[in-house]
């Protein structure tokens, strides 16, 4: 579709409609609380130490500080940092603006997944289902709120995600251009976290799938030169180098260790000094993931297997005088319900594979069903905390697979049951009960004791 063809279609207007919803229910009361939540103390601490040129430890790539250093560098504030760990208040440093470039990230995500569903065959209404789950998640809307780098993550997945599946239904100077495209934001994504890699696989098989040959070579330059490059402009802040200060005192920083205190970081400005730092650092962050006496000092959540029912009990913020809180949970109904369907299709799938008729599964719904289980099944075998947040990105492949699970579902209801109103009054039941928790979990959301 030309650009010019898609601001007079149905499109144009059902991606205003979620943008401004989106944006209706990320952006009023973000300065609210005025304390931090869950770690956005330590993303506060990671700038004003940047910016006095202290170096610190992260077990994550640059770039979203970078950005946040970027926005932080355009407004006055005392550069000074917590040292101890809790729910503290911000005082002058500007979290509002930084919230907002979290919010704003969140209203676009809902577009990039309406994007991806038309393009792998969705009509209109149909591709509205995944991005109205993603304006309306709890989870979601609370990441969206907060000044943490995963919302700029999971939209640079899927813009990337977008834009690969933009360049499969087009030759020539368009294709390339998309790929081009889709490989960049894939490797700035890399370069936020390295939880990243999972959707530049599955978008790699695509492309080897389709015999994209030159994205496929392009992805494994750009990747490592994008993620290189982050610390190299990182390490520009450190012009006289030095030792990674702890970020809070004594046992508060269970980081606080010779392993990762004593290394110097190089003298920014060096290009020599730098490169030889990088496997040494990059070491640090691999003996931490794997450290079991650090590991027992960071705060643990529930198990990974109850994800997918949208069970996390992390706590972000709580007010001792009013007694409300913000706790990130998912909408267990919608998030539930959602898991079974992916277990109808996996049995689905296996039923077609045992009769070799696998053809009725399209490459588009295998990609989506691979972008599922590799962005989720390995954090079951990691054997070190992890939270809800890490399986954002599983949830947003199983949402956009969601569409194709319902027909199939129905038909085989409608042939179970034999009433053709069947399917509808289920499809009602689970519409209205997806709503009510979606308002239950407003007060935790947002943080407001609305009902007293």
């Amino acid at each position: 579709m030309k650009i010019s063809t898609f601001f007079r279609s149905y499109d144009f207007i059902y991606c205003c409609l979620l943008f401004t919803i989106a944006l209706l229910l990320r952006f009023p009361f973000i300065s609210h609380p005025n304390m931090s939540m869950f770690d956005e103390l330590l993303y506060k601490n990671y700038v004003t130490m940047t910016l006095r040129g202290e170096p610190s430890f992260d077990i994550h790539p640059p770039l979203a500080k970078l950005l946040m250093i970027q926005v932080s560098e355009h407004y006055d504030f005392a550069l000074t940092h917590n040292k101890v760990k809790g729910m503290e208040p911000f005082g002058e440093f500007p979290y509002v603006p930084l919230r907002e470039i979290s919010a704003l990230f969140g209203a676009l995500l809902p577009l990039f997944i309406y994007g991806i569903g038309r393009k792998i065959g969705y009509g209109r209404k149909v591709a509205l289902v995944p991005a109205v789950l993603v304006v309306f998640d709890n989870a979601l809307i609370i990441y969206s709120r907060v000044m943490l780098p995963d919302m700029m993550l999971l939209t640079l997945l899927m813009s990337g995600v977008f834009f690969a599946l933009s360049a499969q239904n087009v030759s020539g100077t368009k294709r390339a251009l998309n790929a081009l495209v889709s490989i960049l934001l894939l490797s700035s994504a890399l370069s936020v976290k390295w939880t990243a890699l999972g959707v530049a696989f599955v978008t790699l098989l695509l492309f080897i799938r389709k015999h994209m040959w030159k994205p496929v070579v392009g992805m494994f330059v750009a990747l490592p030169v994008l993620y290189i490059g982050s610390f190299m402009l990182f390490f520009q802040f450190f012009t006289s180098g030095g030792q990674m200060l702890p970020m809070f005192a004594g046992s508060d920083d269970p980081f606080n260790v010779p392993f990762i205190t004593e290394p110097a970081f190089p003298h920014g400005g060096n290009i020599q000094e730098e490169l030889a730092f990088l496997p040494v650092l990059h070491g640090i962050i691999l003996r931490t993931n794997t450290d079991k006496v650090i590991m027992s000092q960071v705060f643990h959540s529930k198990s990974a297997y109850l994800w997918p029912f949208g069970r996390s009990g992390i706590l972000f913020w709580h007010s001792e005088k009013t007694n409300a809180l913000i706790s990130l949970t998912g909408n267990v109904v919608v998030w539930s319900i959602a898991f079974l369907l992916f277990l109808y299709e996996c049995i689905f799938i296996l039923r077609m594979f045992l009769r070799k008729t696998l053809a009725e599964c399209d490459d588009y719904e295998i990609f989506l069903v691979a972008g599922y289980l590799i962005n989720f099944l390995p954090f079951l075998f990691i054997d070190r905390p992890m939270y809800l947040y890490h399986y954002f990105t599983a949830l947003l492949f199983l949402f956009l697979l969601v569409p194709k699970i319902l027909p199939r579902l129905s038909r085989d209801l409608l042939s179970l049951t034999g009433r053709k109103k069947f399917p509808l009054i289920l499809l009602a039941v689970i519409v209205t009960f997806s709503a009510l928790c979606f308002i239950t979990l407003l007060p935790t959301t947002y943080g407001f004791t609305f009902f007293g």
